[in-house]
């Protein structure tokens, strides 16, 4: 829709020019042309002049002090930007998040070396052959075997059940072939664990797969793992429970003195899993 005009039509237009002539001003004429006496002359021809105020020279009342106050707080102001900079210390190094494995960099928030120590020894199974070199196992077997667990901790397939666990318990409709917790035992292993060591694990009795999720609990289920399936070495038997890991691997590695590629070949039978946990003792040793 068109708007219609202030002034509807060239006749009014006309007669509002002819009100408005004398208002209009001359390209040298200022606005404060208007408020001046007869006979006086302007400091100046510039439209943008007030008269008493010179161009060139404007004057500018100001107290000395507060310009010296001013630039006092400006320079402790600088002075203050400087060694915030100067003390700002960039880290070394820092670890990227790894959105699929996001435990990957950071293993050892996860693992307490402390609680990994003290199951070596509340095994006898475990304690007596703790040592270095052939026919021992390594003190640092039950850290290395968490931290590689830690590293391939996944996003979604593991931390989903483990959330599931710390919300609500045991969850119905959760295998019992799903693997929990820093150490990533399948729970049916947890509630046998339980049963066969009361009295190492007989306290998580009530509230086992809470207790697997926690760092400073986890190493002694990896211990009653490895004192489960040492007794079984020594008795010549089978487990039940070892489904499709291949036995005969275990026990050859046993014989030949390699007590370490035995218990990490029953955990997770496969080559590149023994070169891993062996390759976790060592970084472990660098850092103990």
């Amino acid at each position: 829709m068109q708007r219609s005009g202030v002034i509807g039509d060239t006749g009014n237009q006309a007669r509002w020019n002819r009100a408005q002539q004398a208002h209009y001003l001359g390209q040298d004429e200022s606005a404060t042309d208007l408020f001046r006496k007869s006979g006086d002359t302007p400091s100046s021809t510039s439209k943008f002049t007030i008269d008493g105020l010179e161009e060139e020279s404007p004057s500018i009342a100001y107290d000395m002090r507060d310009l010296q106050k001013d630039l006092k707080t400006v320079g402790n102001s600088i002075e203050s930007s400087k060694h915030a900079l100067g003390s700002f210390e960039i880290p070394a190094k820092l670890e990227p998040f790894n959105a699929v494995y996001p435990h990957r960099g950071n293993q050892d928030a996860y693992i307490s070396y402390p609680a990994c120590k003290a199951a070596n020894a509340e095994f006898p199974e475990l304690a007596k052959l703790i040592g270095d070199g052939k026919n021992q196992i390594d003190r640092h077997l039950i850290a290395a075997t968490i931290r590689l667990e830690q590293e391939f901790y996944k996003q979604g397939f593991d931390t989903g059940p483990d959330k599931q666990i710390q919300e609500s318990g045991r969850v119905e409709g959760l295998k019992d072939t799903a693997s929990i917790g820093p150490a990533q035992m399948q729970i049916r292993h947890i509630d046998r664990l339980v049963k066969e060591f009361p009295l190492q694990l007989g306290e998580f009795s009530k509230d086992p797969l809470r207790a697997a999720l926690k760092p400073e609990c986890a190493p002694r289920f990896v211990a009653g793992y490895f004192a489960d399936v040492i007794q079984h070495i020594q008795k010549g038997t089978k487990p039940d429970y070892i489904g499709g890991i291949d036995w005969g691997g275990v026990k050859k590695y046993w014989a030949e003195g390699n007590f370490n590629d035995a218990l990490i070949y029953a955990y997770n039978p496969t080559k590149d899993h023994i070169d891993s946990v062996n390759r976790h003792i060592k970084i472990i040793r660098q850092k103990l």
